[in-house]
C-alpha cells in the first residue's frame, strides 16, 4: 500500500518519510527482461509470459482482475481510458480519478516534512523503474519524469507543493535487485542515513 493517502491519516505531522520501491504509477512491462540480476523472482517468467504485456489489461481492467494484486498496479499506457475507469486502487490513490477522499489524502501527504523516494534501474520488477520516483511511460512507452506528469503539474495530491518547498527527494541506487533493497548497505548510506539527523 502506498503511503500517499493512508499512513498520514493516522499519524500527526511526521518526517522524514522514506519510500523504497513505491510503485507509484504502477507497472507496465515484462520485468525479467529489464534486469537479469533478479534470480529469486524468476518464477514470474512462468506466471507472466512475454506476450502477456500487451494483453494483461484484458484481465486487470475487470472486476475479477481488480482482486489480483498485480492488477491493482497495472497501468497500461496504451489503454488509459480503461485504466482510469477500472482501476479501483491506483487511479484513485494517485488522484487520477475523482473520489471522496482526495482532499483528506492531499492534506495527509502534505504533513510529511520530507518525502524520500528510493529506486533504481536494476530493480528488475517495477517497470518502468522510474515509477518509484513518480515517473512513467507516455503512450509511446517513453519514460516521462515526475515533473512532466499531469497530476504533478496540476498538483492534484501535493507532489508539486512538496517539491516546491524542498521536501521531495529522489534517491537512485543502481545495482540493487528487487529483493535486495531492504538490506543493502549502500541504500541505507545514500538514501536513509542522511535524513536521520
Amino acid at each position: 500500500m502506498s503511503p500517499i493517502g493512508h499512513f498520514g491519516s493516522f499519524w500527526g505531522v511526521f518526517g522524514p518519510f522514506w519510500v523504497i520501491l513505491g510503485c507509484f504509477w504502477g507497472n507496465f512491462g515484462v520485468f525479467w527482461v529489464i534486469s537479469p540480476i533478479i534470480t529469486d523472482t524468476q518464477y514470474l517468467r512462468w506466471l507472466f509470459p512475454r506476450h502477456m504485456k500487451s494483453n494483461l489489461y484484458r484481465l486487470c481492467y475487470t472486476a475479477i482482475g481488480q482482486g489480483v494484486s498485480i492488477c491493482n498496479y497495472w497501468n497500461d499506457p496504451h489503454h488509459r481510458d480503461l485504466y482510469l475507469n477500472s482501476s479501483d486502487f491506483l487511479a484513485p490513490l494517485n488522484d487520477e480519478r475523482l473520489h471522496p477522499n482526495a482532499s483528506a489524502w492531499k492534506q495527509n501527504l502534505l504533513r510529511i516534512r520530507n518525502l524520500v523516494l528510493i529506486g533504481g534501474p536494476d530493480d528488475g520488477v517495477i517497470t518502468p523503474w522510474q515509477s518509484s520516483l513518480f515517473g512513467f511511460y507516455d503512450a509511446n512507452e517513453t519514460v516521462q519524469d515526475m515533473r512532466s506528469q499531469q497530476v504533478y503539474l496540476a498538483d492534484t495530491f501535493g507532489l508539486k507543493t512538496l517539491d516546491g518547498r524542498g521536501a521531495l527527494w529522489g534517491c537512485v541506487v543502481p545495482g540493487v535487485g528487487h529483493t535486495g533493497w531492504h538490506n543493502h548497505r549502500g541504500v541505507y548510506e545514500r538514501c536513509i542515513r542522511p535524513w536521520l539527523t
